[in-house]
C-alpha cells in the first residue's frame, strides 16, 4: 500500500510539473533582433535596388560594449556596420570614440538610434544624441506591405524626417 501511495505521489508531481500554465503569455516578437547568422535583404523603392546584409560576427567597442558586425556589398563596395540593442532600440555605432570627424561630447561613439525593437503607433525618437539640428524617427503602423518576396502583415514604418522610410515586419526585421 505504501508503494502505491509513493508511486501515486511521484506520478502526480511529474504530471503537475509538466503542465504549462495557461495564465502565462508568450513574449512578444520583436521587430528587430540581432544574432550572428541573420541575413536581411533591403530593397530601395527609389532605385529598385537590393542589398543583402549579413550579421557575420561579434566585436567590442573600445569601452567594452558588445556589438554585432553587419556586412554588405553595395555597388561593388564592401560595407561594415556595428549594431547593438539597448533600452529598446537598435543602435548603429563606431568601434572607437570620436571617429570619422564627429565631435559629440555626450555621444563619442556616434550612436544612432535606427529602430525601436517594439514599436507603437506615434513613437518618436532622436536619431543621434548631441547632433544639431536634431533629426527624429517616427513610428507609424502600416499594416500590410506587399513586396516582390511576399506580403508582410503587422508592418511598421520608421520615417526619418520624411526623407527615409524603412519598413519593419514583425518577426522579420
Amino acid at each position: 500500500m505504501r508503494l502505491l501511495i509513493a508511486l501515486s505521489f511521484i506520478f502526480s508531481i511529474v504530471l503537475f510539473s509538466s503542465c504549462e500554465s495557461t495564465t502565462e503569455t508568450e513574449d512578444p516578437t520583436p521587430y528587430i533582433s540581432l544574432h550572428v547568422g541573420d541575413v536581411r535583404q533591403y530593397y530601395s523603392e527609389t532605385d529598385s535596388s537590393y542589398s543583402k546584409w549579413s550579421i557575420t560576427g561579434e566585436a567590442y567597442r573600445t569601452d567594452g560594449q558588445k556589438v554585432f558586425i553587419s556586412e554588405s556589398v553595395y555597388d561593388s563596395t564592401n560595407l561594415r556596420f556595428y549594431n547593438f540593442i539597448r533600452d529598446g532600440y537598435m543602435y548603429s555605432t563606431q568601434l572607437d570614440s570620436n571617429s570619422h570627424g564627429w565631435n559629440l561630447e555626450d555621444n563619442p561613439y556616434v550612436e544612432q538610434r535606427l529602430a525601436k525593437v517594439f514599436a507603437s503607433e506615434g513613437d518618436k525618437w532622436v536619431q543621434i544624441d548631441g547632433d544639431t539640428p536634431l533629426t527624429y524617427f517616427a513610428a507609424s503602423f502600416h499594416g500590410e506591405k506587399s513586396t516582390q518576396a511576399k506580403v508582410f502583415n503587422d508592418v511598421f514604418t520608421y520615417i526619418l524626417e520624411k526623407t527615409v522610410i524603412e519598413y519593419y515586419a514583425n518577426g522579420f526585421g
